[in-house]
C-alpha cells in the first residue's frame, strides 16, 4: 500500500530530524522549526493515515535541505533546521503569538484534501506562516506573512526536495538569513536552490498561486544582491 510505503520509507527520517530537535533543545542552540499544528479533515482511518503520511513526508523533506545545506562552514548554522510535532494536535488559533512563543521559522497547518473522483491520492493543502520574516529584511515587494500551497500524500514526494513546501521553506530560510547577516555565499545557495525547484515546478505545470510569488520574490532577492543570473 502507499500510505505502508512512506511510513515505512520516512520513519528513520522522522526519527533522525525530530532526535535532532531534542539534541539541539538539550544543549541549548537556536533551532530553525518548523512547527506543524493541527490540520483538519481527518474523519477517517483513511485520512488520518494520509495526515500521518504527510508529516513523515515533510520531515523526509526537511532532513533532506538540512543535509544539502548545512555542509559548509558559514552554513552549519543550517544542520539545526528540525520538524516540530509538539503542536501536531492543536489548532493554530493565533498564528502571531505562537510564532513568537515558539520561536519558530514557520508555523504550518492547514487541511486534508480528499481524493477527486478517479484518484485515490489525498492532497494537504497548508497554510505556512512566516511571521515578521520580511518585514525584518525590509522586503520592498513582499509583506505577506502566510502563503497557500498543496502537496499530494504520494511515495514519490519522497527522497525530493522539488515541490512547494520545500520552496517555502528555503525562502523563509533566506529571509532568516539575510535578517541575521549571514555569509551571502549561504544566501546564494539558498537563491540557486529556490530557482532550480522553481524551474522543476513550472515545468509540471505546478508554479502558481503563492508558490509563483515566492518564485518572483527570490529572484527580486537576487538582483537586488546582483546574484549572478543562473
Amino acid at each position: 500500500m502507499p500510505g505502508t510505503v512512506i511510513k515505512l520509507r520516512a520513519l528513520a527520517a522522522v526519527f533522525a530530524v525530530c532526535q535532532l530537535f531534542a539534541e539541539q533543545t538539550r544543549a541549548q542552540e537556536p533551532v530553525l522549526k518548523a512547527s506543524v499544528w493541527k490540520y483538519g479533515g481527518a474523519i477517517s482511518a483513511p485520512s488520518q493515515d494520509a495526515i500521518d503520511s504527510f508529516r513523515s513526508i515533510v520531515a523526509d523533506k526537511i532532513l533532506m535541505l538540512r543535509s544539502s545545506l548545512s555542509d559548509t562552514t558559514e552554513a552549519k548554522y543550517l544542520a539545526s533546521l528540525a520538524i516540530d510535532l509538539t503542536h501536531q494536535n492543536e489548532n493554530l488559533s493565533d498564528p502571531l503569538a505562537a510564532w513568537q512563543t515558539e520561536q519558530a521559522l514557520l508555523l504550518m497547518s492547514g487541511i486534508l484534501v480528499s481524493p477527486q473522483a478517479g484518484s485515490g491520492a489525498f492532497t494537504v493543502a497548508s497554510t505556512i506562516y512566516i511571521g515578521d520574516l520580511a518585514q525584518r529584511y525590509g522586503s520592498p515587494t513582499q509583506s505577506k506573512n502566510s502563503f497557500r500551497v498543496d502537496l499530494p500524500i504520494s511515495s514519490e514526494e519522497l527522497g525530493t526536495i522539488q515541490d512547494t513546501h520545500s520552496l517555502l521553506i528555503i525562502y523563509a530560510l533566506t529571509l532568516d538569513a539575510l535578517s541575521t547577516n549571514r555569509d551571502h555565499q549561504v544566501v546564494f545557495r539558498l537563491i540557486a536552490m529556490a530557482h532550480n525547484i522553481s524551474q522543476d515546478l513550472q515545468l509540471r505545470g505546478r508554479l502558481n498561486g503563492d508558490a509563483a510569488l515566492i518564485s518572483k520574490e527570490m529572484a527580486t532577492i537576487a538582483q537586488s544582491l546582483r546574484y549572478p543570473a543562473p
